[in-house]
């Protein structure tokens, strides 16, 4: 119904664009007026898009070096704490280490010597992934082994060995000798290992 209609509408334009050449000159005018405006319409919605699109782009772009820069940030702030602890000298004497006292001094004696082991932790290469996960059990329960077997002398043996371990010009020295100590204390010990 709607097709007819229209045809009929075109019939009759055709026959008063025949009957009046300024007719048809007017309608090819407004037609030409209606390409360009469609035309121009379409330019503007290209160009919207484009730079909808070049926004978008610089936005994620911007987000992207946000994140590399947050990231960059955080690894010298890593970097200049390892170098500061590398610099940061701090002393204890025996007594602090529990040198001579009963149980190696208890806990406030062994906070001293988790401090030092601590420090250790994060100097040169520090501690392996691995060694990292189970870095609070190892510190706790070698240093209670080391006390049974030690005992009053456990300061003097750990001043040893941690002045040893300072010598040491690998940089991986610490990690090395937790390893060793891993294997020599907890040699033959069951334990559950879970991952994540």
């Amino acid at each position: 119904m709607v097709e007819a209609e229209l045809q009929k509408e075109v019939r009759k334009e055709r026959g008063i664009v025949r009957a009046h050449p300024a007719v048809a000159e007017a309608f090819a005018r407004l037609r030409a007026a209606e390409a360009q405006s469609d035309l121009e319409r379409s330019r503007v919605v290209a160009e919207t898009k484009d730079r909808k699109r070049a926004r978008d782009l610089a936005i994620a772009d911007k987000d992207a070096a946000l994140a590399q820069l947050r990231t960059t940030r955080r690894r010298q702030r890593e970097m200049e704490g390892i170098r500061a602890s590398a610099h940061a000298m701090k002393s204890f004497i025996p007594d602090e280490l529990g040198a001579g006292q009963k149980n190696a001094g208890g806990k406030a004696k062994q906070k001293n010597r988790f401090e030092i082991l601590d420090r250790l932790a994060r100097l040169n290469a520090g501690l392996s992934v691995g060694q990292k996960n189970d870095w609070a059990w190892f510190k706790s329960n070698w240093d209670k082994k080391m006390v049974e077997e030690h005992g009053k002398e456990w300061a003097a043996v750990f001043s040893s060995w941690i002045q040893c371990v300072l010598d040491d010009k690998r940089s991986n020295a610490f990690s090395m000798f937790v390893h060793s100590e891993t294997r020599r204390v907890f040699q033959g010990m069951t334990a559950l290992h879970v991952p994540g």
